[in-house]
């Protein structure tokens, strides 16, 4: 073999153990075919950024097609596991997770769709309105080098938009959100990791976003680990018609107070064109053509240690 290839090696798998777990979120823009933009997704890309990620677990969210998803992570990605929701509110954007197999291993999933509030139904079981449900998993955490070995992950897509209305259903969201994670704190597991896209419009301004999250990360007894190193997780069109695009930070991952302590360090980033572009205001011509052929969010990811 090339030595510097063995080297090369080495390397890789060296720097696949510097950490007892990493974990991610990515909001996926609308999985298989985006049909606002009339874009589809450009799945070599998108392969490409997940095994870059080399991450443990990553929450995904807007799944409209998840068989089509499961046979692009089984064909590309053949070493991770797939568990996606069934409903997906009325975009049908299915959430859930991809992980490593060889380090995690899925021990139950189902989803909740008391963040839904609708009760109507589609001939599926689904509901025909409302937001997505949250996806649940149990995992056991195969390496356990901090000493965790089981934990529950809960994914997320939360209400989307600025206006008081969906402030205010966002809000309540988070209530109930926190009725569930007391629910599985108490009678499940006391180690959760929640992450995922909670739409905390106008978050990184210092807006309502802002305070109504933290007010439930602190009353759930759940730490913030993206907040201090992630800016932004995605860019948007604030007026249509104008070339310039914002950031925004509407991606988190959180884990309990219980969970925390089996870590002594914890590093978060942003990735793709939100740290290379460092959350500046940007001409979209500037951006990367992942904005376009992806996603408009960015993956964001936490090492625990």
């Amino acid at each position: 073999m090339n030595s510097k290839l063995l080297v090369t090696m080495l390397f890789l798998a060296a720097a696949n153990h510097l950490y007892a777990l990493s974990i991610s979120t990515y909001n996926i823009r609308n999985f298989d075919y985006d049909s606002r933009s009339k874009t589809s997704t450009n799945k070599s890309k998108l392969a490409e950024i997940l095994e870059n990620l080399e991450s443990d677990l990553v929450a995904v969210q807007e799944i409209t097609k998840p068989k089509k998803f499961k046979e692009f992570i089984n064909h590309f990605l053949p070493a991770y596991g797939v568990a996606l929701s069934r409903c997906g509110g009325a975009n049908s954007q299915s959430l859930g997770f991809i992980y490593n197999k060889n380090q995690l291993r899925l021990d139950g999933f189902y989803e909740d769709d008391r963040t839904n509030a609708y009760q109507g139904m589609s001939n599926k079981g689904c509901p025909t309105q409302g937001s997505r449900p949250l996806a649940v998993a149990k995992f056991t955490n195969l390496s356990a080098k901090s000493g965790l070995r089981d934990f529950t992950a809960i994914a997320v897509h939360l209400k989307a938009g600025p206006s008081p209305k969906s402030v205010g259903k966002r809000k309540k969201q988070l209530l109930i959100i926190r009725e569930i994670i007391d629910e599985i704190r108490e009678f499940e597991d006391v180690n959760i990791a929640i992450m995922g896209d909670f739409n905390t419009t106008s978050f990184n301004k210092g807006g309502i976003g802002l305070s109504n999250f933290e007010d439930f990360a602190i009353n759930s007894g759940l730490n913030n680990i993206t907040y201090q190193d992630v800016k932004c997780s995605n860019y948007y069109f604030p007026n249509y018609g104008s070339p310039i695009v914002k950031s925004s930070l509407l991606d988190h991952i959180l884990i309990s107070d219980e969970m925390s302590e089996y870590f002594e360090y914890i590093k978060s980033s942003s990735t793709l064109f939100c740290r290379n572009l460092s959350c500046s205001d940007m001409d979209k011509e500037k951006v990367d053509v992942l904005f376009d052929q992806v996603s408009d969010h960015c993956p964001i990811i936490s090492h625990l240690k």
